[in-house]
């Protein structure tokens, strides 16, 4: 997000640098992005805690979620395969997934 907030930043305030250097960020989200922070929206607003977004707290079942998302478009199979061999998934969700550990 600090590329995107880059670029907002050049057409907000165009006199107010020189020059700025965006990192990792794009002018224009592809669909892919798109669709990614619209399921990041609809699970926080709809948290019970999300409130209308008058919250008192972090909504924690939209963020556990979110984590969980994170947890599988941040990562590459190979990685999340060796987190669940490894017990790790709690680490990088956030929480225990329900059966991971189960024998089958």
């Amino acid at each position: 997000m600090g590329g995107m907030q880059t670029f907002q930043w050049i057409v907000s305030y165009p006199d107010f640098m020189d020059k700025a250097v965006p990192i990792v960020g794009t002018p224009r989200l592809t669909s892919y992005d798109e669709l990614l922070w619209a399921a990041e929206m609809h699970a926080i607003e709809s948290d019970p805690a999300w409130n209308g977004g008058d919250y008192t707290s972090p909504p924690p079942i939209g963020l556990a979620t979110i984590a969980d998302m994170h947890a599988l478009t941040l990562t590459s199979p190979r990685g999340r395969d060796s987190a669940c061999r490894g017990g790790e998934l709690r680490r990088l969700s956030g929480k225990e997934p329900a059966g991971l550990h189960e024998k089958r």
